[in-house]
């Protein structure tokens, strides 16, 4: 990438410049985005099989797996 050889032109070790690019562009953008997609899908797949997890998950106080353990013991409500 046009980061990697801008840094080993400052005579950055090519491992590093790598390093650093890589965390430099996975910081936003489609980077961002591909970890965000595959929570989403799996998050629309939890809901179609049980409704109540949409306001369990949608109060920012869950995961999928933890609103799915509780909504099964009771100890919420699927209005959380």
């Amino acid at each position: 990438s046009d980061t990697v050889s801008a840094l080993e032109a400052h005579d950055a070790p090519v491992a590093q410049s790598i390093r650093i690019a890589a965390r430099a562009h996975r910081g936003g953008g489609l980077g961002r985005e591909a970890g965000y997609i595959p929570a989403f899908v799996a998050l629309r797949a939890a809901v179609s099989r049980d409704a109540a997890l949409e306001a369990a998950v949608g109060s920012g106080r869950f995961s999928v797996a933890a609103a799915e353990v509780l909504l099964r013991l009771g100890a919420i409500s699927s209005r959380a």
